[in-house]
């Protein structure tokens, strides 16, 4: 564990609330005596400079956050630039992808390998216990869906230090399903059923291994460019159900995205995902793409909670009932996984 540590930006926010809700101000001489550090490093903290665990911890006790370690910044400051570097003896970075807060995902090459092989790395860099078991554990449910092929294979996990974490999985050159669902352009009836058995065979996959995806969105889904198939490429806020318990530790569900905000199912964002969460999800990108309209913005049945999405619609009753189902509000109301919704959308097939 750290033995340095500072404030993250929303934890200067949240100290300044439970602050002003005390009545005190930042030099306050009362919390000097409270806390047992002194005035400098108060002042130091305040401008979110690192100090001793032992007197952030203190600093927090007095505004009455036990959960310290929510409001740390635990990004480390030698976050350095990979391009052209080769990590793990033989991954050269050969792009920069993306970069948000402690994560940073790059395209890579593999120098054992012949013929330019190309892989995709996620970098975590930070120093929270926390937040590297559950890199971790991401890693982990990689090598569990690892018979699929629509889903990338884990290649590689390795850390160079106590702070740097790599997970290194295939790369899929292709195009997201968010550049072909298109708001004002909604599509057909065969192209929509067509996309839902894709998603419910990738489905059926993760849910016979007990995961729950909980983040089911388009950016997450792949259209692969060498076979056409449809890939999930994210699995970053997956959970496992555990054998013994049949449940899951409640924790909700934290986004900046407001395009995640769409597809999440009401139990899911409040901490209670179920296999049927994820239902919820593939039925909410089925709904966008037959409407042609944000699924958030459809009205909402004041008795039931549930999506007003076929009034315009000259839909086949079947098709329309199987995905009405698949969105109701109540998780135990719509098909319970996706092992059970793949059953039952290849028997209506049949009959339309």
């Amino acid at each position: 564990m750290a033995t340095s540590v500072k404030a993250s930006e929303e934890g200067i926010s949240v100290i300044n609330q439970a602050r002003i809700k005390k009545g005190w101000n930042k030099t306050e001489p009362a919390l000097s005596q409270i806390t047992g550090v002194s005035a400098s490093t108060l002042k130091r903290f305040w401008v979110r400079e690192s100090i001793q665990q032992k007197n952030f911890i203190e600093i927090c006790k007095a505004f009455d956050i036990q959960d310290w370690e929510k409001i740390v910044d635990w990004k480390t400051e030698d976050s350095v630039d990979l391009v052209d570097q080769t990590i793990g003896g033989r991954y050269k970075i050969i792009q920069k992808l993306h970069s948000e807060g402690i994560y940073t995902t790059y395209l890579a090459q593999d120098e054992k390998l012949p013929s330019s092989f190309l892989c995709f790395i996620k970098e975590l860099n930070s120093s929270s216990l926390e937040e590297q078991a559950r890199f971790k554990r991401n890693a982990k449910l990689f090598l569990e869906l690892a018979r699929s092929d629509q889903i990338p294979r884990l290649l590689a996990f390795f850390n160079d230090d106590d702070s740097h974490f790599y997970l290194v999985r295939e790369y899929f050159e292709g195009c997201t399903l968010d550049q072909e669902i298109i708001k004002g352009q909604p599509w057909n009836e065969t192209e929509v059923l067509e996309l839902l058995g894709e998603l419910l065979t990738i489905l059926e996959v993760v849910h016979q291994k007990k995961i729950i995806l909980r983040n089911i969105r388009p950016d997450n889904l792949l259209r692969r460019e060498s076979d056409r198939k449809l890939c999930l490429i994210n699995i970053e806020d997956a959970t496992q159900v555990k054998a013994s318990s049949n449940s899951i530790k409640p924790s909700y569900y934290q986004t900046d995205s407001a395009q995640s905000l769409s597809f999440i199912a009401p139990e899911s964002h409040y901490g209670s995902p179920q296999l049927a969460s994820d239902i919820f999800s593939v039925g909410a990108i089925c709904v966008e793409a037959l409407t042609g309209k944000e699924f958030k913005t459809l009205p909402i049945k004041v008795n039931t909670s549930n999506r007003v999405w076929q009034d315009d619609l000259n839909l086949n009753t079947t098709v329309a009932a199987f995905i009405d189902r698949m969105i109701f509000y109540r998780w135990n109301e719509r098909y319970y996984s996706g092992i059970e919704a793949l059953k039952e959308f290849q028997k209506f097939l049949e009959k339309i």
